[in-house]
């Protein structure tokens, strides 16, 4: 786990510290059992919750088990969990987007930056290493589970690939050539996940700023990794 990641989490935690700890949990006992429950609200310190007690509750969270306000108290520990050593289950793209049935928009702004914090970050490290776990199409996936807009974290891979970087560009090679598809002549994305919501990122595949920075790339880069990975995605955008 990077720094900046590392302070992201930190700051979640802080953003979060007034909420209150639930006295209960309604929850399906077929999803999760009464002993689940008292474990999950057993710690005093968030930061102790086990794994697989998380685990647990974020794969049922807001639908069987639970409300936004107990997904408030616990989201610092659910993100943490989820965005460094990550679940067995829930996939990274569910656990991300419980927030948007929380309604986590609505949240007040401090709220909203740290949460933002924290996905800027885990986009920004995930960009700069290739490979990685889980890679790009995962984390993109997750974080539009929960963004409405993903302009922010497109350019920001507009502008590493304009670096000439290795990872940005396999990244996008990757994703154009085991993740994605052409239907219709526009690029559209194989992760079930998305749940029809890839338009964005379709259209960012199609838009002449993403072939100009890959092609700017190409002039920047230095290593065979680089010029292999953007000489594969150059003919295909």
């Amino acid at each position: 786990m990077g720094v900046a990641l590392a302070e992201a989490i930190d700051g979640l935690y802080v953003a979060f510290a007034d909420e209150p700890r639930p006295a209960g949990i309604e929850a399906c006992p077929c999803c999760v059992s009464p002993a689940q429950v008292a474990a999950l609200l057993g710690p005093d310190d968030l930061r102790t919750l086990p794994a697989e007690t998380v685990a647990d509750y974020a794969a049922h969270a807001m639908t069987t088990v639970g409300s936004a306000s107990d997904f408030r108290y616990f989201l610092p520990r659910l993100l943490q969990v989820a965005v460094t050593d990550g679940f067995d289950w829930p996939d990274l793209e569910i656990a991300v987007g419980r927030l948007r049935l929380a309604g986590w928009l609505a949240w007040p702004p401090d709220q909203q930056r740290a949460v933002r914090a924290v996905l800027g970050a885990l986009w920004d490290q995930t960009l700069r290493q290739h490979p990685i776990s889980p890679d790009a199409d995962t984390v993109l996936c997750a974080i539009g589970n929960a963004e409405d807009d993903l302009t922010a974290y497109l350019a920001a891979w507009e502008s590493l690939l304009r670096t000439g970087a290795a990872a940005p560009a396999q990244h996008l090679s990757d994703l154009l050539n085991w993740s994605a598809r052409v239907e219709n002549g526009r690029w559209r994305l194989r992760n079930a996940f998305w749940e029809h919501r890839d338009g964005p990122v379709s259209d960012w595949l199609a838009a002449d700023s993403t072939r100009a920075a890959v092609l700017a790339g190409f002039d920047a880069a230095t290593s065979e990794p680089a010029l292999t990975a953007l000489a594969e995605v150059a003919p295909l955008l």
